[in-house]
């Protein structure tokens, strides 16, 4: 039997906002987030405006949390490991209750409950779904064992296990043959993990400076037909800045098959399924993706198996509506990005935070994509676009004026900001505000 609050310990908690935790043995909660970064801040969002009075479970088993928006300037090394990475403890809301294994078995989105390896199942009255994208490095043969090799000059958005990794520079090189693979789409960290721009910058200046040989070239092999899955205005932009450097060629429709870890070689395979093996002096991998078994087996994914198929205004399941997702993990035909995320988590948040209530879910997303592109050593171009305006890039601004000490002084703070501040969200908008539901049925009242 829980003990009972004396009214100075009510006072002292109510004085230092903090609420009671919530235990991790419940038979049923009101939401269950499965989720990396932004699911954490989700926990927030919910404790905050429930005041604790409902009942919430995070899922993951990530130790640490990747920034994959600044992954560029982490590989660059302006910024440190630290830097770079959080720890769930600083995301997720320590009063929100964490399975003890936290390996899930299977959903069963008709019953609404959730199984554990260790045999537990719990019911959820509502689920998020935002654990990204499967990795699926196997696809590529030699691809991981060249990356966590110690000299192999194999790089990746995905981390390797050998540390050295991350010291073996960020130009792709200073002579000889470097690769660069876009996987097929979709994969984690498109458009915002892409770093051949700003190494292009690099050689350029190299070359001026004597640090680069005139005798080098930049292969970029592209699983795709192009550079942007969901818009042609940002493909585009792409192509033309590619287009101003001689030395790059573009494979397009072309998959990157092998890589030899001790002969430095890679085996990629085009379109009319000819085979071809080069000598790398260096190689960036984007990882490619694979199906998500859980959701598959659950039936919650979509065709593909990759991702999961949503309402794209309020971001519900299609076909469950107390199953939401966003991010990486939906299926919407848009450009995923950070600051979209964050969009569409705010609409999760607040449809979620009704229905709880049984009240009806009445957000909307309006398609705000704003997205970031690193297109030179001190540069970036941004991508915005929405339902209610069109299409624009605008280059320059903001970090256009970045050096290394503003970097680490105002950047890296800036987007700590957006993931662990008190009001998570693009620093400009904090939370979205949404008009209240109308009620539809009895509150439910907190179960324990």
């Amino acid at each position: 039997m829980a003990k009972q609050k004396s009214l100075f310990d009510k006072f002292i908690q109510l004085l230092t906002h903090t609420v009671d935790p919530i235990p991790n043995n419940l038979a049923k909660y009101d939401v269950v987030v499965l989720g990396e970064v932004l699911g954490g801040i989700l926990t927030h969002n919910f404790t905050k405006f429930t005041h604790g009075h409902k009942d919430i479970m995070y899922i993951s088993k990530s130790k640490s949390f990747e920034m994959s928006n600044i992954r560029p300037l982490y590989e660059q090394k302006r910024i440190s490991k630290l830097d770079y990475f959080l720890l769930p403890v600083l995301t997720v809301h320590a009063s929100v209750a964490r399975p003890i294994d936290p390996t899930i078995t299977k959903i069963d989105p008709s019953h609404s409950t959730i199984e554990f390896s260790n045999g537990k199942k719990i019911e959820y009255k509502t689920l998020v779904l935002e654990q990204g994208l499967t990795a699926a490095p196997e696809k590529i043969k030699g691809f991981l064992e060249a990356l966590n090799d110690d000299v192999c000059p194999v790089i990746s958005n995905l981390e390797s296990t050998n540390p050295k990794k991350y010291f073996k520079g960020f130009t792709l090189f200073s002579n000889g043959d470097a690769f660069v693979y876009i996987p097929e789409f979709p994969f984690a960290g498109e458009i915002e993990t892409y770093n051949f721009l700003m190494s292009l910058d690099y050689f350029k200046y190299g070359e001026q400076i004597g640090y680069v040989s005139p005798l080098h070239s930049l292969t970029i092999i592209n699983a795709n037909d192009r550079f942007a899955s969901n818009s042609q205005f940002l493909n585009k932009f792409i192509e033309e800045r590619v287009g101003m450097h001689s030395k790059v060629n573009v494979l397009y429709n072309t998959k990157l098959t092998k890589i030899d870890k001790d002969s430095n070689k890679l085996t990629y395979v085009g379109k009319d399924g000819s085979e071809t093996t080069k000598d790398f002096t260096y190689a960036y991998v984007h990882t490619p993706s694979k199906e998500n078994k859980l959701l598959v087996d659950s039936g919650l994914a979509n065709k593909s198996g990759i991702q999961v198929p949503v309402n794209p205004i309020t971001l519900q399941h299609v076909n469950y509506d107390n199953i939401y997702s966003y991010g990486e993990t939906a299926d919407l035909k848009l450009q995923q990005s950070l600051m979209g995320s964050i969009c569409q988590s705010h609409v999760v948040r607040h449809n979620i935070l009704q229905q709880i209530e049984n009240k009806r879910p009445n957000a909307e997303y309006n398609n705000n994509v704003a997205l970031n592109l690193f297109t030179g050593m001190n540069s970036l171009s941004t991508y915005k676009a929405s339902s209610n305006s069109a299409e624009a890039i605008s280059q320059g601004g903001l970090v256009e004026k970045w050096n290394y000490k503003q970097m680490l002084r105002s950047g890296v703070k800036t987007f700590k900001k957006i993931y662990i501040s008190k009001k998570a969200g693009p620093p400009k908008f904090g939370y979205q505000k949404f008009p209240e539901g109308e009620q539809v049925g009895p509150v439910l009242e907190k179960s324990h």
